[in-house]
Protein backbone atom coordinates (compact mmCIF):
# COMPACT_ATOMS: atom_id res chain seq x y z
CA UNK A 1 0.00 0.00 0.00
CA UNK A 2 2.80 2.42 0.87
CA UNK A 3 4.61 1.67 -2.38
CA UNK A 4 1.44 2.38 -4.36
CA UNK A 5 1.05 5.73 -2.63
CA UNK A 6 4.72 6.67 -3.05
CA UNK A 7 4.52 5.77 -6.76
CA UNK A 8 1.94 8.52 -7.31
CA UNK A 9 4.56 11.21 -6.92
CA UNK A 10 8.25 11.06 -7.79
CA UNK A 11 9.02 14.08 -5.61
CA UNK A 12 7.58 12.71 -2.38
CA UNK A 13 8.18 9.03 -3.17
CA UNK A 14 9.93 7.19 -0.35
CA UNK A 15 8.33 9.35 2.35
CA UNK A 16 6.53 6.44 4.01
CA UNK A 17 9.70 4.36 4.14
CA UNK A 18 11.80 7.21 5.58
CA UNK A 19 9.16 8.12 8.17
CA UNK A 20 9.02 4.46 9.17
CA UNK A 21 12.79 4.25 9.49
CA UNK A 22 12.97 7.44 11.57
CA UNK A 23 10.06 6.42 13.79
CA UNK A 24 11.61 3.02 14.46
CA UNK A 25 14.89 4.74 15.35
CA UNK A 26 13.06 7.02 17.77
CA UNK A 27 11.31 4.01 19.32
CA UNK A 28 14.61 2.20 19.75
CA UNK A 29 16.12 5.30 21.37
CA UNK A 30 13.20 5.23 23.79
CA UNK A 31 14.03 1.61 24.65
CA UNK A 32 10.75 0.22 23.32
CA UNK A 33 10.27 -3.53 23.03
CA UNK A 34 10.63 -5.22 19.65
CA UNK A 35 6.85 -5.76 19.51
CA UNK A 36 6.29 -1.98 19.81
CA UNK A 37 8.96 -1.31 17.15
CA UNK A 38 7.13 -3.69 14.82
CA UNK A 39 3.87 -1.83 15.46
CA UNK A 40 5.65 1.46 14.71
CA UNK A 41 6.90 -0.08 11.46
CA UNK A 42 3.40 -1.02 10.36
CA UNK A 43 1.87 2.32 11.42
CA UNK A 44 4.66 4.23 9.69
CA UNK A 45 4.18 2.43 6.41
CA UNK A 46 0.45 3.23 6.30
CA UNK A 47 0.38 6.64 8.01
CA UNK A 48 -0.38 8.54 4.79
CA UNK A 49 -2.70 6.02 3.12
CA UNK A 50 -5.49 8.60 3.18
CA UNK A 51 -3.58 10.67 0.61
CA UNK A 52 -4.85 8.21 -1.96
CA UNK A 53 -8.01 10.35 -1.79
CA UNK A 54 -6.17 13.67 -2.30
CA UNK A 55 -6.41 15.06 -5.86
CA UNK A 56 -3.12 15.25 -7.78
CA UNK A 57 -3.80 18.94 -8.44
CA UNK A 58 -3.31 19.52 -4.71
CA UNK A 59 -0.83 16.76 -3.90
CA UNK A 60 1.54 17.86 -6.69
CA UNK A 61 0.85 21.59 -6.70
CA UNK A 62 4.10 23.47 -7.42
CA UNK A 63 3.16 26.35 -5.13
CA UNK A 64 2.03 26.98 -1.56
CA UNK A 65 -1.43 25.58 -0.89
CA UNK A 66 -4.39 27.88 -0.35
CA UNK A 67 -6.29 27.54 2.93
CA UNK A 68 -9.00 25.56 1.13
CA UNK A 69 -6.43 23.23 -0.46
CA UNK A 70 -4.71 22.72 2.87
CA UNK A 71 -8.08 21.83 4.43
CA UNK A 72 -8.47 19.17 1.73
CA UNK A 73 -4.99 17.72 2.27
CA UNK A 74 -5.57 17.65 6.03
CA UNK A 75 -8.41 15.20 5.41
CA UNK A 76 -5.85 12.51 4.61
CA UNK A 77 -5.35 11.79 8.31
CA UNK A 78 -9.03 10.98 8.84
CA UNK A 79 -9.09 8.97 5.59
CA UNK A 80 -6.06 6.98 6.76
CA UNK A 81 -7.87 6.12 9.96
CA UNK A 82 -11.02 5.15 8.06
CA UNK A 83 -9.13 2.92 5.60
CA UNK A 84 -7.31 1.08 8.38
CA UNK A 85 -10.46 0.67 10.47
CA UNK A 86 -12.03 -1.13 7.50
CA UNK A 87 -9.21 -3.67 7.23
CA UNK A 88 -9.47 -7.05 8.90
CA UNK A 89 -6.41 -6.95 11.12
CA UNK A 90 -5.25 -9.34 13.83
CA UNK A 91 -6.27 -8.38 17.36
CA UNK A 92 -2.72 -7.41 18.29
CA UNK A 93 -3.12 -4.51 15.84
CA UNK A 94 -6.25 -3.11 17.51
CA UNK A 95 -5.86 0.68 17.61
CA UNK A 96 -3.51 0.81 14.60
CA UNK A 97 -5.93 3.18 12.85
CA UNK A 98 -5.39 5.76 15.58
CA UNK A 99 -1.63 5.12 15.79
CA UNK A 100 -1.30 5.91 12.08
CA UNK A 101 -4.14 8.36 11.50
CA UNK A 102 -3.38 10.70 14.40
CA UNK A 103 0.21 11.57 13.42
CA UNK A 104 -0.76 15.21 12.81
CA UNK A 105 -2.14 15.74 16.30
CA UNK A 106 -0.08 18.09 18.47
CA UNK A 107 0.71 18.06 22.17
CA UNK A 108 -0.96 21.47 22.61
CA UNK A 109 -4.20 20.40 20.89
CA UNK A 110 -3.72 22.46 17.73
CA UNK A 111 -3.32 19.47 15.40
CA UNK A 112 -5.72 17.49 13.26
CA UNK A 113 -7.93 15.57 12.51
CA UNK A 114 -9.44 15.63 16.03
CA UNK A 115 -7.58 18.41 17.87
CA UNK A 116 -6.46 15.94 20.54
CA UNK A 117 -4.27 17.20 23.34
CA UNK A 118 -1.66 15.62 25.60
CA UNK A 119 -2.20 12.06 26.71
CA UNK A 120 -5.22 11.64 24.42
CA UNK A 121 -2.70 11.21 21.57
CA UNK A 122 -1.54 7.59 21.22
CA UNK A 123 2.18 7.09 21.95
CA UNK A 124 2.96 5.74 18.47
CA UNK A 125 1.24 8.72 16.82
CA UNK A 126 3.48 10.98 18.96
CA UNK A 127 6.58 9.25 17.59
CA UNK A 128 5.28 9.35 14.02
CA UNK A 129 4.64 13.09 14.37
CA UNK A 130 8.34 13.82 14.88
CA UNK A 131 9.45 11.41 12.15
CA UNK A 132 6.89 12.78 9.68
CA UNK A 133 7.82 16.43 10.20
CA UNK A 134 11.53 15.69 10.04
CA UNK A 135 11.18 13.91 6.71
CA UNK A 136 8.80 16.52 5.32
CA UNK A 137 11.13 19.43 6.03
CA UNK A 138 14.33 17.66 4.97
CA UNK A 139 12.85 16.48 1.67
CA UNK A 140 12.29 18.43 -1.52
CA UNK A 141 8.66 19.26 -2.20
CA UNK A 142 6.94 20.54 -5.33
CA UNK A 143 6.84 24.06 -3.86
CA UNK A 144 10.20 24.24 -2.01
CA UNK A 145 13.65 22.75 -1.61
CA UNK A 146 14.72 20.60 1.32
CA UNK A 147 15.53 22.54 4.48
CA UNK A 148 19.20 22.50 5.57
CA UNK A 149 19.68 19.90 8.28
CA UNK A 150 20.81 22.32 10.97
CA UNK A 151 17.67 24.37 10.48
CA UNK A 152 15.52 21.22 10.44
CA UNK A 153 16.96 20.07 13.77
CA UNK A 154 16.22 23.50 15.24
CA UNK A 155 12.62 23.29 13.97
CA UNK A 156 12.17 19.95 15.73
CA UNK A 157 13.65 21.41 18.93
CA UNK A 158 11.36 24.46 18.69
CA UNK A 159 8.33 22.19 18.53
CA UNK A 160 9.27 20.42 21.78
CA UNK A 161 6.52 20.90 24.35
CA UNK A 162 4.00 22.42 21.94
CA UNK A 163 3.89 20.39 18.74
CA UNK A 164 5.88 17.38 19.94
CA UNK A 165 6.11 15.44 23.17
CA UNK A 166 9.47 16.23 24.84
CA UNK A 167 10.44 12.56 25.27
CA UNK A 168 9.95 11.96 21.54
CA UNK A 169 12.13 14.93 20.62
CA UNK A 170 14.87 13.84 23.02
CA UNK A 171 14.75 10.29 21.61
CA UNK A 172 14.87 11.67 18.07
CA UNK A 173 17.92 13.79 18.87
CA UNK A 174 19.72 10.77 20.35
CA UNK A 175 18.82 8.71 17.30
CA UNK A 176 19.92 11.48 14.96
CA UNK A 177 23.33 11.85 16.62
CA UNK A 178 23.90 8.09 16.78
CA UNK A 179 22.60 6.99 13.39
CA UNK A 180 21.57 9.80 11.06
CA UNK A 181 24.11 12.60 11.40
CA UNK A 182 26.65 10.95 9.12
CA UNK A 183 23.97 10.38 6.46
CA UNK A 184 23.03 14.05 6.52
CA UNK A 185 26.62 15.32 6.39
CA UNK A 186 26.65 15.87 2.62
CA UNK A 187 27.03 19.16 0.78
CA UNK A 188 25.15 22.06 2.37
CA UNK A 189 23.64 19.74 5.00
CA UNK A 190 21.01 18.22 2.71
CA UNK A 191 20.21 14.54 2.80
CA UNK A 192 22.52 12.63 0.49
CA UNK A 193 20.60 9.36 0.13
Amino acid sequence: MAAALDARDGITGGHSHRVTEYAMGIGRSMGLADSRIERIRIAGMVHDMGKINTPDSILKKPDILTREEFDIIKQHAAFTRSIIRNLKLPHDLDGLADDAGLHHERLDGSGYPDGLKGDAIPPIARILAVADVFDAITSKRHYRDAMPITQAIEEIKKGKGSHFFPDCVEAFLLYYEKDLAVRFSGAKGFRTW
